[in-house]
């Protein structure tokens, strides 16, 4: 049986890779359109990306592009603007142990598949994570760019100069962190386990010049395999129906584990797919400039009569008649 990826990134992730790329000259609206991207509202900042898909993505970036992906990410990051909620949380926290502790519990909301950890040893601590998904180069080069995010959060607190008494690597070289930090003096690990960054235990008391006591965050349902792929569908341009293959291409799985997964939630896949699209629908029906035969399209409806027929299976009437009763 294969391995199967059921991990997503928050969109975030990818906006703040555009703003660098796009800085360093590359095209980037052309790289979307080769990559399954495309297919995603990029503009929604609830949108979640299949891991599969962000990969894809920064694979095509490195293959096309002469750029430094983990190099744009780590000059231009900033943890407090760049990661949504999440990142308005976490760079407000008390101190530095407390933005950890933070990070870690709630990292889940940008990414699912790096699990952050931190070890107190006497005087050393050690701040790491460690994946959970299966290896590519999409994963190796998302490493590189989720150490500079881990590095860049902790300059926050300690200073941009700041740099740790060692850092943990999972590939073979360091050359491009000491690149960016202008600094061969590194005490560099290769070929590690996990990505971590090693640091005395005193500076976790160390304040938060940005700390706000009206800081808070909402937690996210992200408990089940379901739950990631009803996120995936609504994170879907309209128009974009996905098929059972499509999805199980996303998360590197068959078709019958896809069906398997709904069955054991009480679920199926297509009353899942229903729900999107009725809640879109009625969206779309909102807008008066809209005809009907508009909105069938929008949604990726081969006809206008499927749309009307479809409709009025959820509601018992025709959208014309919903949008007057309703929206008149």
């Amino acid at each position: 049986m294969r391995k199967t990826n059921f991990h997503l990134f928050h969109v975030s992730f990818l906006n703040l890779l555009f703003d660098g790329l796009e800085y360093s000259g590359v095209n980037t609206d052309q790289i979307i359109e080769q990559s399954s991207i495309r297919k995603f509202d990029l503009n929604n900042p609830s949108t979640y990306l299949p891991q599969s898909v962000y990969y894809e993505f920064i694979e095509n970036v490195k293959r096309k592009e002469r750029v430094d992906i983990a190099g744009e990410f780590y000059h231009n990051f900033r943890i407090s603007c760049d990661l949504s909620d999440f990142g308005k949380f976490v760079s407000k926290s008390e101190n530095l142990y407390s933005m950890i502790l933070n990070g870690i519990k709630y990292n889940y909301q940008v990414q699912t598949n790096g699990k952050l950890k931190l070890e107190i040893d006497g005087p050393i601590a050690t701040f790491s994570m460690n994946h959970i998904d299966i290896p590519r180069e999409g994963r190796i080069i998302s490493e590189k760019i989720e150490l500079s995010m881990m590095l860049k959060s902790l300059q926050q607190v300690l200073g941009i100069t700041w740099i740790p008494q060692e850092i943990h690597l999972t590939s073979d070289s360091g050359d491009w962190l000491k690149k960016h930090l202008h600094s061969f003096d590194l005490n560099i690990k290769t070929n590690c386990e996990r990505m971590a960054l090693v640091f005395p235990t005193d500076l976790l008391a160390i304040k938060n010049p940005y700390y706000s006591e009206s800081n808070s965050i909402q937690d996210k349902n992200f408990n089940s395999n379901v739950v990631l792929m009803n996120k995936t569908i609504g994170s879907l341009k309209m128009g974009h129906i996905p098929t059972v293959n499509e999805l199980a291409g996303y998360f590197n799985c068959s078709k019958k584990t896809i069906f398997r997964e709904f069955n054991k939630s009480g679920h199926s896949y297509f009353s899942l797919l229903k729900s999107h699209l009725f809640a879109k629908s009625l969206d779309l029906l909102k807008d008066k400039s809209l005809s009907v035969h508009d909105i069938s399209d929008i949604l990726g409806y081969d006809n206008t009569s499927n749309f009307i027929r479809a409709f009025k299976s959820w509601t018992g009437t025709t959208p014309y008649q919903y949008r007057k009763m309703n929206f008149s």
